[in-house]
């Protein structure tokens, strides 16, 4: 699952998990995401099935091309789908440029609507 390339010094390789934090953290620097993951149902749901847990963030890598299954909660109040489509933009445009992978597939799923409780 990692990118590994072999260089004159030494081989360089990417966890999953350091391509994970970069995609989760460019993801939430689009405007209109409030989290990635979670939301409340999928938090009732997980305390009654405590072995299953589904990841924000899922990703394959196979010959230096990631596609990446991403899920997040946007704010109340903005189009859902102009937040996805900035939030693929973003995700494609920084990991091209950080890690070098060409992006095959990015799929937004927004599950939930973080709503501010304006009391």
């Amino acid at each position: 699952m990692n990118k590994e390339e072999i260089h004159e010094f030494g081989d360089f390789e990417i966890a999953k998990e350091a391509l994970e934090s970069i995609i989760g953290q460019a993801a939430l620097q689009v405007e209109g995401v409030h989290d990635l993951g979670g939301g409340f149902f999928e938090n009732i749901f997980q305390r009654f099935s405590k072995n299953i847990k589904r990841k924000a963030i899922e990703t394959e890598v196979k010959d230096s091309m990631v596609k990446i299954n991403l899920d997040i909660i946007v704010e109340y109040g903005l189009v859902l789908e102009e937040v996805a489509e900035r939030v693929k933009e973003e995700v494609g445009k920084v990991v091209n440029k950080m890690l070098g992978l060409e992006v095959g597939r990015i799929s937004v799923n927004v599950i939930d609507v973080y709503i501010i409780n304006k009391d």
